[in-house]
Order: structure tokens, then sequence, then C-alpha cells
């Protein structure tokens, strides 16, 4: 199959499983600079909060996850207190790296590290084909996007079904190396109201 082909094809079944979509172990390590780091059984990681003498937590430091994508080339900061990351789907051909959900389970976002490439200059189209069938698109807002010093395509897009309204978020950042794609989905209505929450997951996309 061609390698654009394949990618459009790629990115057709990525934005498909996320639409479908709407722990035990643990270790304990201090790093060089005197912070404690607790390794989740998901593969992200998170700060313990420090405790003084009196054995209370230090103020002003909230605790902190990271998720690494699958080929280790970005990352995802996040409030463990704000979202739950699922990685079952890790390493399954064609399938997203990792699925953020709100605590609330109001809001899902999906991420995925793909050694193709994404041809941005057919990405409305790519976008508007694969929704075809799924539900009436009401509009369609690209825009340049940089994100942490990684510059990319955004878009929202307002899709109808069922009577409800969904409105989407998506960064995508592509080279001849690869590409990562990163999009979150939820009802009109939530998506304005948590747009707070929304800017600081993707605020907290980054390249290694």
């Amino acid at each position: 199959m061609h390698a654009r082909s394949r990618a459009t094809a790629f990115f057709f079944l990525f934005s498909a499983l996320f639409f479908s979509v709407t722990a035990a172990g643990q270790y304990i390590l201090n790093t060089p600079d005197g912070r404690v780091v607790q390794l989740l059984p998901d593969g992200t990681w998170r700060y313990l909060p420090k405790e003084d003498a009196s054995g209370k937590e230090q103020a002003g430091r909230k605790p902190g996850a990271r998720y690494l994508s699958r080929f280790k080339r970005y990352a995802v900061a996040y409030d463990p207190s704000e979202w739950n990351c699922d990685t079952s789907s890790t390493g399954e051909a064609d399938s997203f790296d990792a699925t953020f959900r709100s605590k609330d389970g109001a809001l899902t976002a999906s991420l995925s590290d793909s050694r193709l490439a994404l041809p941005l200059d057919e990405l409305e189209a790519s976008v508007r084909e694969q929704w075809r069938g799924t539900g009436t698109i009401l509009s369609y807002t690209p825009f340049p996007d940089t994100i942490n010093g990684l510059p990319g395509a955004g878009y929202y897009l307002e899709l109808a079904y069922g009577g409800v309204t969904y409105r989407y978020r998506a960064f995508i950042y592509s080279t001849l190396k690869g590409s990562l794609y990163f999009v979150l989905g939820t009802q009109k209505e939530i998506f304005d109201e948590d747009r707070k929450r929304i800017d600081r997951l993707f605020a907290g996309i980054t390249k290694l």
C-alpha cells in the first residue's frame, strides 16, 4: 500500500477507534535532586509530595503524572486527580497509545505516536471523509497550533449525532519520521464548561 494511503487509512482507523471509546504494582524511586517519584502500572509516573517534620504535605506542590508515548518521542503531563490514563491498547497494531478520561467520565482524549507521517495538506478532507458516515459535520475550523515549541496543526470539529452535538479538538505534529495525533472530544456543552481543564491537558504535550 502506498505510504500516503497507509497514513490516511491509519488516520481513519484511529479516529474511528477514538469515537467508539467515549491498577496494582508500583515502585517508589528517589531522584538525584531529592524528589520522590512513583512509577505506576500503566507506565506513567508522578511526583509524590514531600512531607515536613510534622508529616504534613508541603504547601504549593501538586501531584503530577507523565505519560510517555509508544516510541518514547512525546510525553503528556497531566494531573492524576483530574484524569485517568489507560494504556491497555498500547502495542496493538493501528491502535492509539493511550486514552485519557476525566474522573467524571465526561471527557475522553486519545493519543497516537506513529512512525507514519500524516499528510497535513489533506487533513480536512481526511477528517470530513472519516466522519461522513458517523454524523453530520456542523463545522470544521483548522488553525496553526504550537504547543511547548512543537509546531503543528490543530482543528475544532462539531458533529451532530443522535440529536446531540459533540465538539472535538485535535493537535497533529507530523514529519517524515512520524507523527503525533492527539484528539479530545465530548458533548458541546461540556466542552464549553471544561475548556480550562481541556487547555491544561493539551498544554502538557511535549516532544522529548
